[in-house]
């Protein structure tokens, strides 16, 4: 159960008891407006705080720590703000919605060892023009084709369908700058930094893509 303004809360039903982490009693406890269970009995929240992991396979009782609980993923896609639409998606897929677009997070990938988040971003920085996700704005129909409800209309979704990029970049390091001081291709000099104190370091990179897989 959860409510952006209070706090998320579970209910055992073996123990018949509730078990809550209320903002009002913690002001970092965060609140959420949707939820999906994963394939490993694993829980994702769509908060005000992004999108949050939360381990459910352990012992959690009223005296349990919630940040030793969660995970906040994906905060330089997804970012800090509102998630309106988390729904897993043929136990493979993490389909995400605020109000910048949509976002794909593979499942499958996020528990390998060791671990990957890939995330994919369709939203208006790449033309996406349905605007924000509504509040579980999102519909996964009986041949598994999914309809998502933005501030500018309805689309209909099929991953598989979608041209995700597939290009990696490999990159080196050209130069290193070290206060005023700067270094091209050549690091085996030592250099030595005065203790205690503030230097200023710069690495410069060269990006070069690798062929498409």
């Amino acid at each position: 159960m959860c409510r952006t303004s209070t706090c998320i809360a579970m209910y055992d039903p073996n123990k018949k008891r509730l078990i809550n982490w209320l903002k009002r009693k913690k002001p970092q406890n965060i609140g959420a407006i949707s939820s999906d269970v994963d394939f490993k009995g694993n829980l994702w929240w769509g908060t005000d705080k992004g999108l949050i992991f939360m381990n459910t396979n352990t012992d959690i009782n009223d005296k349990t720590d919630l940040e030793k609980l969660i995970s906040r993923i994906g905060k330089n896609e997804v970012g800090a703000s509102l998630v309106s639409v988390c729904k897993v998606y043929k136990d493979s897929l993490l389909i995400i919605g605020n109000q910048s677009g949509v976002y794909v997070l593979d499942l499958k990938a996020f528990y390998e060892k060791p671990q990957r988040q890939i995330i994919r971003c369709i939203t208006k920085d790449v033309d996406f023009q349905l605007g924000g996700i509504e509040q579980n704005g999102i519909w996964i129909d009986e041949d598994k084709r999914i309809w998502i409800v933005g501030n500018n209309g309805l689309i209909r979704f099929d991953p598989n369908l979608y041209p995700f990029d597939k290009i990696t970049v490999d990159f080196r390091i050209d130069s290193l700058s070290i206060d005023k001081r700067l270094i091209h291709n050549n690091f085996k000099e030592s250099i030595k930094l005065r203790q205690g104190g503030s230097h200023l370091i710069n690495i410069f990179l060269k990006l070069k893509p690798a062929p498409t897989q």
